[in-house]
């Protein structure tokens, strides 16, 4: 399996994040910026699996402003959901339905 350097440097990812980058008009899908460097985020990644495996719907289009606020929010944001699905103070039956399948 190559490493995620390798990854992100391989055309079949190459490809797949400028495909993305079309289907999101060259803009985060957040705040809409344009003229600032844009990324692809992966929403979830493939167990076992490449970069570029992943769902078109599991790729978005962020400006690096807002790619930076969902990483550093991240960690916190899925405890405090994992916390209150378990709880039962929210009911994720629904949402969980509808989530890509991951292998």
């Amino acid at each position: 399996m190559l490493d995620w350097k390798e990854q992100y440097q391989h055309p079949h990812w190459q490809r797949k994040k400028h495909a993305i980058l079309n289907r999101d008009d060259y803009s985060c899908r957040i705040c809409g910026e344009t003229e600032v460097q844009l990324d692809v985020h992966h929403l979830y990644y493939e167990k076992d699996g490449h970069i570029w495996d992943v769902d078109d719907d599991g790729l978005v289009t962020l400006c690096k402003n807002c790619h930076k606020k969902i990483h550093d929010g991240l960690s916190k944001l899925s405890g405090i959901i994992a916390f209150k699905i378990l709880s039962g103070e929210l009911d994720a039956t629904d949402l969980i339905d509808t989530l890509p399948k991951i292998k």
